[in-house]
């Protein structure tokens, strides 16, 4: 239940990301919509990095790497959904890349720009 060109993960094979998978494919998300969700995780990423340094709160770190975190489930899940779940798209190739470039740079950026305010 696999394709052998993919990257083999560990992570792929637990329990818990298969039920989660199985759980957004009888739900019906698409592994589209799954991608574009983790733009908004690495916004919230971004955002929680982007505040560290100009505000004295101990939880914008806690932010940040929970919107990392959420963001890479998505990434996971959007593979799992589409070819252990059958959802495969014909342009599911473009979503599966192109939001994950956005999405790191728009971390990046948070990073960057909550340094140059240290």
């Amino acid at each position: 239940m696999g394709n052998d060109s993919r990257r083999q993960l560990k992570t792929r094979q637990k329990n818990w990301a298969q039920n989660m998978a199985k759980g957004l494919t009888s739900a019906n998300i698409s592994p589209n919509a799954i991608s574009l969700w983790s733009i908004f995780f690495a916004a919230v990423s971004g955002f929680g990095f982007y505040q560290m340094a100009p505000s004295s709160e101990w939880w914008w770190p806690l932010v940040g790497s929970l919107g990392v975190q959420l963001r890479l489930l998505c990434n996971l899940m959007d593979g799992l959904v589409a070819v252990e779940g059958g959802k495969k798209t014909p342009t599911g190739d473009l979503y599966n890349e192109i939001p994950d470039r956005v999405a790191d740079v728009i971390i990046l950026l948070g990073v960057g720009y909550g340094l140059s305010q240290a």
